[in-house]
């Protein structure tokens, strides 16, 4: 099958072209996470103002 590791390198690059990071690729990261990049201000206030909503009002 001629199965190969990939290089520390490579596993940035992958994580920087998914916009994600190399633990969620390696299957170490369990944790949802909301990027914020590229957002203003404005969206980012929206962001945490939902966030603070759900977790205080969501039980599950």
């Amino acid at each position: 099958m001629e199965l190969s590791s990939p290089t520390a390198v490579y596993l940035v690059e992958m994580a920087q072209l998914f916009h994600t990071t190399t633990d969620d690729i390696l299957g170490l990261e369990s944790e949802e996470k909301i990027s914020l990049r590229g957002m203003n201000e404005q969206e980012k206030r929206l962001v945490y103002d939902l966030v603070d909503y759900i977790s205080g009002h969501h039980k599950p």
